[in-house]
């Protein structure tokens, strides 16, 4: 008789998992804890033995992953995957599998509904309605997107679906990803672009792409004075995208019209910041991926590579 696989699940609040418990429990000698966690310290006493650990707001850091006596998989509930350190992991011969799929079409919806609320100021008119004020003027008047620019950074999964919606509401569709083929780029009736020609063409900017010491900050202070000026910003990937207070520069000083941000640097986002003064700004507290579809999609998708793990096959979302 072999050991039994123990299978961690990091959960901020020690919810059930109806769906793991179903699933992984049907694999041969499998055990699963599911637990609160602390600090470092008290992740790697939590996980020393694990044969998986899954999660989705822990650090995977170099010391808990040096820690990690059995470890064939860690696997995050989620896209991203900067929490993680994937130097130690492959050090390691540890396999990092992440959930790339679950939320595509919800996040892409949310993109357009930010840039709808912007557009429209729907959240601005919700509320002066509220307190009986049905005036139509506005400080920052609404605006069409037919025959607008939209500028995608970044050109994976999301943003293709981003660019299908734009497209049936008339908008133009640009983009910039080096990483990809423009000729399969071409298939979706999408111009690629240099990151200044889609900075000075853009009415429009939404940012599809991972946080990594490359692209933290991109949309910096330099980067926001090449754009159009009056141009919308939306962010439904990583707050540490965005300069925030060099956003907020350019809100102040009229370069930017108006943003739609579903993540922040900091989350929660200190109350006294001042991206809260500003009616032209639409914020959301990092929900663009939730509904519950997807909820029952990312249990599905997180079981799927630790059921492969555990029957000796390769997962299909390893990042590492």
């Amino acid at each position: 008789m072999g050991d039994i696989r123990k299978i961690v699940i990091l959960s901020n609040t020690g919810e059930s998992f109806p769906i793991e418990e179903e699933r992984l429990l049907k694999e041969e000698k499998t055990e699963l804890v599911i637990t609160k966690f602390g600090d470092i310290q008290s992740i790697q006493d939590l996980c020393r033995k694990a044969y998986v650990v899954a999660f989705s707001d822990a650090k995977i850091s170099k010391e808990v992953i040096d820690s990690l006596e059995k470890c064939h998989l860690i696997i995050r509930y989620g896209i991203g995957f900067d929490n993680i350190d994937l130097e130690a992991a492959k050090r390691r011969g540890i396999a990092v599998c992440n959930a790339p799929a679950y939320g595509v079409i919800d996040v892409a919806e949310h993109t357009i509904a930010l840039l709808l609320s912007v557009s429209r100021q729907t959240v601005a008119y919700n509320s002066r309605l509220r307190g009986d004020n049905w005036s139509v003027a506005m400080d920052n008047p609404t605006f069409r997107l037919n025959r607008k620019v939209l500028g995608l950074i970044g050109f994976g999964r999301i943003a293709r679906n981003v660019a299908l919606a734009a497209k049936a509401l008339g908008m133009e569709v640009v983009t910039y990803d080096p990483y990809l083929d423009p000729s399969f780029i071409g298939q979706f009736g999408v111009e690629v672009l240099s990151l200044e020609e889609l900075y000075h063409r853009s009415h429009c900017i939404s940012l599809h792409l991972p946080l990594s010491d490359a692209t933290r900050n991109i949309i910096d202070r330099r980067a926001l004075k090449e754009m159009q000026e009056g141009v919308v910003i939306i962010n439904t990937s990583r707050g540490g995208l965005i300069n925030l207070d060099h956003l907020v520069e350019s809100l102040e000083e009229g370069q930017v019209g108006g943003a739609g941000l579903d993540v922040l640097p900091s989350e929660p986002l200190p109350m006294d910041h001042p991206i809260y003064q500003y009616k032209n700004v639409v914020l959301t507290p990092h929900i663009a991926w939730y509904s519950q579809e997807s909820i029952v999609a990312l249990h599905h998708e997180v079981c799927d590579d630790i059921v492969r793990v555990l029957r000796g096959e390769e997962p299909i979302n390893r990042i590492a």
